[in-house]
């Protein structure tokens, strides 16, 4: 696995928040977020940074108002309780409870986990565990937060890492990772092309098998509007469907980028390979080099950047090969970040300037917003701020002429979060 610099990340801390009958947790806690950043954070740019009271320097004054300053400071706070509530700080009835007051106030990401307690205590609680069961109780009634149960450690484990994984999915992204055009989503305007494309297999394999190959692309449509309204079971009930009526690539490719997305990487794998193989039994070599493309940012997800980096080449290559323009320039852009979160950020300059040239060319707006976007951040982590806000003006500009709002929030973020910076410099 290629080694990332750690200097070039972006630091997020995370606060971990309990009393003193869960430190098995605690312990966990600190190697999750090790594991974390090697399977996924450091891919996205980021550096996750465990906190606790730990962590706290010596020194005069109350110790419990050193901590909170850490959660002031921290990005996500977990918060976790048992059996105890834990003691008293001079100003609220336990630490546990003025670490939770701070985040409120601090209005900080909080995410609450309850370890299942023995029938035998629930039924005759003590002191400690009744003031855990009002909070409790808090908690469901005020519906401010969602909040886990969980067994025992090891069960807490999995789930963290699972909620870790699919909140950093959630996070502005580093950078904007280039999909083949057009995959990713069946809108209706695309789906038109597949209308065209069903026309011409009509005179090729007959009308039986087109009705089969039209209801697969039926399949795989409802499975993205059941996808983008949160259905996820039934988006994938919807995608395996599809490929068993018609195993088309591109379908089957659409299926490994839903996966993707919800994070079943392994499964997301084996979609993308199968898409390549039938585009070698078929003869279909832009199906290959879409799927080595995505295996690219799959792997660069993973952290294994070696391989991501030998899959984007042989995409790259392979639409070299057949004049696929807006090809080369989305595996362009994907080795731009792949080499920028190796640190080598003049090859990833390279990288991204090599592909928005070829976006202006194509006039693909949605692309040259993507690599402005990019060099800013390239820009930010080399220090040159003025160039960085140049960049992210541009990108912010085309998006919002295309009406992309959610990228449009994204990087008005990016905007507020660099002239902050320059405020402290």
């Amino acid at each position: 696995m290629a080694a990332v610099s750690d200097k070039y990340l972006k630091k997020t801390p995370v606060f971990i928040a309990s009393p003193s009958d869960l430190n098995a947790e605690r312990v966990i806690f600190r190697d999750v977020i090790e594991e974390v950043n090697c399977i996924k954070a450091k891919s996205k740019g980021i550096l996750l940074e465990a906190v606790g009271w730990e962590d706290t320097l010596p020194g005069k004054g109350r110790p419990q108002k050193k901590i909170n300053e850490d959660v002031k400071h921290s990005d996500l706070i977990v918060m976790l309780l048992w059996k105890r509530w834990g003691s008293a700080t001079g100003e609220y009835s336990s630490g546990f409870e003025e670490e939770y007051e701070v985040a409120c106030a601090n209005d900080k990401e909080i995410w609450l986990y309850f370890r299942s307690i023995p029938d035998d205590m629930m039924a005759d609680p003590g002191q400690q565990l009744k003031k855990v069961l009002k909070f409790r109780d808090k908690v469901e009634t005020e519906k401010k937060f969602l909040f886990r149960g969980y067994e025992d450690e090891n069960a807490w484990k999995e789930r963290f890492i699972k909620d870790l994984c699919q909140w950093l999915d959630g996070l502005p992204p580093v950078a904007f990772p280039s999909l083949p055009p057009g995959l990713g989503t069946f809108e209706s305007e695309k789906f038109a092309e597949y209308e065209q494309r069903i026309e011409r297999l009509e005179k090729e394999l007959g009308r039986s098998r087109v009705e089969q190959v039209r209801s697969a692309y039926t399949w795989a449509k409802e499975a993205w509007e059941h996808a983008d309204a949160g259905h996820i079971t039934k988006a994938e009930e919807y995608f395996a469907r599809a490929i068993a009526i018609s195993p088309q690539p591109d379908i089957v490719n659409n299926y490994g980028l839903f996966l993707m997305r919800i994070g079943a990487l392994k499964k997301a794998e084996e979609r993308f390979v199968q898409t390549m193989k039938i585009g070698e039994l078929i003869g279909d070599k832009t199906a290959r080099a879409i799927a080595y493309g995505n295996l690219g940012i799959l792997y660069a997800t993973r952290g294994d950047l070696k391989v991501a980096e030998e899959m984007h080449k042989k995409s790259l290559a392979i639409n070299e090969e057949l004049g696929r323009r807006e090809g080369i320039a989305n595996q362009y852009g994907n080795l731009g970040i792949l080499y920028k979160t190796r640190g080598d950020l003049k090859v990833a300059e390279e990288m991204h300037k090599k592909s928005l040239a070829i976006e202006k060319e194509l006039g693909r707006k949605e692309g040259m917003a993507s690599d402005y976007g990019n060099l800013g951040i390239l820009y930010a982590t080399r220090g040159d701020l003025k160039a960085a806000e140049e960049m992210y003006k541009k990108s912010l500009a085309i998006f919002t002429s295309i009406g992309n709002k959610i990228m449009v929030r994204k990087v008005r973020s990016w905007i507020k979060e660099l002239k902050k910076s320059k405020k402290e410099e």
